[in-house]
């Protein structure tokens, strides 16, 4: 009888699952600290996929690994304290790194293209991939926008090739501007430059310049999705996030009883919360017991991720979620180097399509911010790359419990090609 009455319960809950899935009601994002609640009607567009041609479907499968090589270079490279809480976005230094690599040459473009997954393509199908991307990403989901700007910034003096500089704004819609680096106001010129871009999310990216600074180039990512299911804030409650050291810690915990797709291996659970029209989810990985979150790290690949992905069932969740907001920025020199990309921070790098003069790159840094709420998730990135010269189908619904009360991973994706936009990691709050 208690079976019964399971599956009638489970049964009831999917059908108003889907029900909710023609249209609803969602809170405002960004609600008044007060409480008050600012109900708006707000129908998501039609899902679509990307469509990509089989050249671009090649790129795609093998780029599909850099996010997880990038991810995993990093925890493995930046001081352990600077990893309990680390937000990664792959597809900005995608975008960043293919910039450099157009102005690349012989051994340094090897390595840049290899290390992106995009060995075997030229430059100008990358440049048509990366294109193809930056315009369906923005139009995918009017609930979930996604906003790309790139830009090149040039030491004033300094020449820059007219067929580099055309191959950024043509394929990249790169602004390109000339400044003075060693001028103080420069450094609040690109400061307002990334705040801007980044809806305010990251307004203090530059703290100095090297005086030796000939070349800049940048990318900014900023994603700002509205769950397709808010979290009521009602619900939220003070509740223990437990470290892997045991260490117990107060978070504030969002709850909700959601469908939603759920697959498990030997090494971890994983959800996917939805966005707005389904274009964009978080994913959420959770170690199981006995496996900690590096060893989950150290074990994704893209093979991992796509058996996850075929594995997906349609599952009645009890979802806990914390609360939890992260900025931070980091060097990227040691782990693009320990990925294979040497060259180009060394004395024989060639990028004699950017400058007739020897440039080669000092610094690769990410800054990355990300807010996550009972109404959705706020993220951005900014990648900036500096160079001087040398002097689902629906299945059987179950049940299971999914409280996030532990460290964890996440993934903001999108559906049709499995772009990764933003992944970290969360062993504290």
């Amino acid at each position: 009888m208690k079976k019964k009455h399971f599956i009638l319960a489970a049964f009831y809950c999917f059908i108003c699952f889907a029900c909710s899935e023609e249209s609803k009601i969602t809170e405002e994002p960004g609600q008044p600290e007060n409480g008050e609640v600012t109900l708006k009607y707000e129908e998501p567009k039609r899902r679509e996929d990307i469509p990509l041609t089989r050249s671009e479907e090649s790129i795609n499968e093998q780029n599909k690994g850099f996010a997880f090589k990038l991810f995993q270079a990093v925890n493995n490279t930046l001081p352990e304290e600077e990893t309990e809480q680390l937000v990664v976005s792959p597809l900005s230094a995608t975008y960043a790194l293919s910039m450099a690599a157009n102005g690349a040459a012989t051994e340094t473009l090897e390595e840049m293209l290899a290390l992106l997954g995009f060995e075997g393509f030229t430059t100008e199908e990358v440049n048509s991939y990366n294109q193809k991307l930056v315009k369906y990403l923005s139009e995918l989901d009017n609930t979930a926008p996604v906003h790309t700007a790139n830009s090149m910034w040039v030491q004033n003096g300094f020449s820059i090739l007219d067929s580099y500089k055309e191959a950024l704004t043509k394929s990249y819609d790169a602004e390109v501007q000339n400044v003075d680096f060693a001028d103080s106001q420069t450094i609040d010129i690109l400061n307002s430059w990334c705040s801007e871009k980044t809806e305010g999310g990251i307004p203090e990216y530059f703290k100095q310049l090297s005086p030796s600074l000939k070349v800049l180039l940048m990318n900014a990512l900023y994603f700002n999705g509205s769950w397709r299911e808010p979290f009521s804030a009602e619900k939220t409650i003070a509740a223990d996030f437990t470290e892997e050291s045991g260490k117990k810690s107060k978070v504030q915990m969002m709850s909700q009883s959601i469908t939603l797709p759920y697959a498990q291996n030997d090494a971890f659970a994983m959800v996917e919360v939805p966005f707005g029209n389904k274009a964009f989810s978080m994913a959420i990985i959770l170690p199981k017991a006995g496996i900690t979150l590096n060893e989950c790290i150290a074990g994704l690949s893209d093979e991992v991720w796509n058996s996850c992905q075929e594995q997906k069932q349609s599952t009645l969740i009890s979802l806990e979620l914390p609360k939890f907001k992260v900025e931070q920025k980091f060097l990227l020199n040691d782990a693009l180097q320990d990925m294979g990309m040497v060259k180009a921070f060394s004395a024989n790098a060639d990028f004699s399509k950017i400058s007739n003069n020897s440039l080669f790159i000092s610094e690769v840094n990410q800054g990355t911010f990300i807010d996550v709420d009972e109404y959705g998730t706020k993220a951005a990135a900014i990648t900036s790359i500096e160079m001087e010269l040398l002097a689902d189908g629906e299945k059987e619904i179950t049940y299971t419990d999914f409280h996030v009360n532990r460290p964890f991973l996440f993934f903001i994706k999108e559906k049709s090609t499995g772009t990764i936009l933003f992944m970290g990691k969360m062993t504290k709050i």
